[in-house]
């Protein structure tokens, strides 16, 4: 009977210091990467070390800086860190937020589209230095003005991590719209993928490419820019996101999947 007592005790008293649930929370991954232009006008790119990113729109922001890790000959190893960052135990919910990496010479500010602390986050941030986007431009008879913002994006399949390369099956032929449409007689779209009758002409563009600009938007009022992209063959979500005078805004957009 003691000793029936004594268990009871016990039980009761180590159920009261059971541990805890952990609550939910998610992971913001991804990597910084380094655009400028080289030799004979063709652009070069590496993973970019010991940038800060920044998180903007959480209760608690944060920052980090990207890994210096394999960062020499990175081209020759299959999995490497230089250039990636992470961000940990992120409550989960439905808070909105961007990304920003701060311009360092010779590189512009980049700021990522909006997300939402839902679920885990796998993003590229890139960075573009200067000479490339004057040369690109140049031969685009167009030009940037430094108060107004630049947005670069990217239609692709899939982005995965694991993978190498993490990003695979870039989509031509996509319409893309934005609302609301800058009011300025500066805005410019323009597409890389050169199946768009528009771009034939250009030079610099590539069919087996994918991606888009959006050139001279106003920087974000009151309400933050909507992409809408249409196509054929697949559907892709809705993409907000954010302009700031004299940064590149990085749309990385993949489609619905079935």
């Amino acid at each position: 009977m003691k000793i029936f007592i004594a268990l009871s005790i016990f039980f009761i008293v180590a159920s009261g210091h059971t541990k805890k649930k952990a609550k939910p929370s998610i992971k913001i991954a991804g990597r910084v990467w380094g655009y400028s232009m080289g030799f004979f006008g063709r652009y070069t790119y590496k993973p970019l070390a010991g940038v800060n990113v920044l998180t903007h729109g959480l209760a608690n922001e944060l920052s980090v800086v990207s890994a210096d890790k394999d960062c020499k000959g990175w081209w020759r190893k299959k999995d490497f860190e230089c250039g990636t960052f992470v961000f940990k135990g992120i409550p989960k919910g439905n808070e909105k937020f961007y990304l920003e990496v701060p311009g360092k010479d010779p590189y512009r500010s980049c700021l990522s589209q909006d997300f939402d602390t839902s679920k885990d986050i796998y993003t590229f941030m890139v960075m573009v230095a200067k000479n490339l986007i004057d040369g690109v431009s140049g031969l685009w008879k167009t030009r940037w003005n430094d108060n107004r913002g630049l947005v670069i994006g990217l239609v692709a399949d899939v982005v995965d991590p694991q993978k190498s390369p993490p990003i695979t099956g870039f989509i031509g032929d996509a319409k893309v719209e934005v609302a609301p449409l800058p009011n300025n007689k500066d805005f410019q779209m323009i597409y890389l993928d050169s199946s768009n009758t528009a771009n034939k002409a250009r030079k610099m563009t590539d069919p087996a490419q994918s991606m888009f600009f959006l050139l001279n938007m106003d920087p974000t009022q009151s309400k933050n820019y909507t992409l809408t992209i249409n196509h054929k063959a697949y559907t892709f979500p809705k993409t907000t996101f954010h302009v700031e005078a004299g940064k590149i805004t990085y749309l990385l957009i993949t489609r619905n999947k079935k």
